[in-house]
């Protein structure tokens, strides 16, 4: 079947030159995006994930030329998609302890770059070193406090550290007890953080992430009184950085705080359908809001609600909600996984961990265009992948 839809796919990608774009070959790469969307989107073992991603395909023409969207926004999505697709389907019993210790692996990694960088105090610096016959090159940015370890910047960090720590606990939880030790590795730069500081005078997002950890033993040791518990407390801290420490959200407040008027000012339909795929930079590049660009509203929620509309962040939330109560119903394993999805969770209401990663950018007054220089968290992107598919294999 697939197969059959793929050539069906082709069959359309020649003899589809009509289409809002300029050349016949830009409106076939705008089609044939559309219909690769819908395709996945019919394969996905999980409804509400495959929605997602046919709003995606919908989304597509809703925009002015859409083939400058198809590039930076459709294409990563098709490859995820297409990625969860296949790994969904080869899961076996070895599935859930795999993808853990691949997490876990991803964090190691950046808590052992973390502790190099710890030990060397010159900034930036770039340090080669030779490990048989390839060359390992270790460096660290200039800009930011915190450490970097090739990750954006330390918020992404941060997120690895604590999804890394969640998958150590989780694989513990499994039996799994030499990863003990791998638990006292990721406490590692989550301590140095801790105690000496990311060159912010306030609370950053680690303390977020070990707070959405924390929060997670009451649904999964306490049951429903522990949902209502941790989801009381949890909203009830929200709340209270957000009125007596609006500096913690480091300017986040102004870009969800305009996209949302900016949102209600629109018709209704448009409300509940969104701008289109890829929406969040033309509005943008139009209105220009703030003295620099926000190229990403540093928070998926808000990025599907501009995008796909109310109609989008609903299929999003129930997608979650039901992952994580299957997750906590789902003995040992289920509460690995929401461990770790609690982390990635959270992540996405202040970052994007879901999202092809753009975020540096400045305005370009003789194109009238945002000019980027995308840098951020693949490592995030791989681990919410494998979050996914874990999902599927409880």
């Amino acid at each position: 079947m697939i197969l059959a839809l793929c050539i069906l796919l082709l069959i359309i990608g020649s003899y589809a030159p009509l289409g809002r774009e300029q050349t016949e070959e830009t409106n076939r790469v705008v089609w044939v995006a559309i219909f690769a969307c819908f395709i996945l989107a019919w394969a996905m073992p999980n409804v509400w994930l495959g929605g997602l991603l046919a709003l995606i395909g919908i989304g597509i023409r809703a925009l002015p030329q859409p083939h400058f969207h198809v590039q930076p926004h459709v294409y990563p999505a098709l490859m995820w998609a297409g990625l969860y697709v296949v790994m969904t389907s080869l899961r076996s019993a070895w599935t859930i302890p795999l993808l853990l210790g691949g997490i876990l692996a991803v964090g190691c990694l950046s808590a052992l770059w973390t502790i190099h960088s710890l030990c060397i105090l010159e900034r930036p610096y770039i340090r080669t070193y030779k490990v048989w016959r390839w060359k390992l090159i270790l460096w660290e940015p200039k800009e930011f406090g915190g450490i970097v370890a090739s990750l954006g910047n330390p918020n992404h960090s941060y997120a690895v550290y604590c999804t890394g720590l969640a998958s150590a606990i989780g694989l513990v939880l499994l039996d799994y007890w030499w990863a003990t030790a791998f638990i006292g590795l990721m406490a590692l730069p989550i301590l140095a953080v801790l105690f000496r500081g990311d060159g912010t005078p306030h609370a950053s997002m680690l303390h977020g992430y070990l707070a959405a950890l924390l929060l997670s033993v009451g649904p999964l040791w306490f049951g429903l009184s522990g949902w209502i518990a941790s989801i009381g407390l949890g909203a009830g801290l929200m709340a209270w950085s957000w009125i007596y420490h609006i500096e913690w959200w480091s300017g986040r407040n102004q870009i969800w705080g305009w996209a949302w008027q900016h949102l209600r000012s629109l018709p209704w339909h448009t409300q509940a359908v969104g701008l289109g795929t890829g929406a969040w930079l033309p509005l943008m590049e139009s209105h220009r809001p703030f003295h620099e660009p926000a190229t990403n509203p540093h928070n998926e929620f808000m990025g599907v609600l501009i995008d796909h509309g109310f109609l989008g962040v609903s299929i999003l939330c129930t997608y979650l909600a039901t992952a994580f109560w299957k997750a906590s119903q789902a003995g040992p394993a289920g509460k690995a996984v929401f461990l770790v999805g609690a982390v990635l969770t959270l992540c996405a209401f202040v970052s994007f961990p879901w999202n092809n990663y753009l975020e540096v950018g400045c305005y370009d007054d003789k194109t009238n265009r945002i000019k980027m220089s995308g840098h951020g968290a693949t490592a995030l992107n791989v681990i919410s992948l494998a979050t996914a598919v874990l999902v599927e294999a409880l």
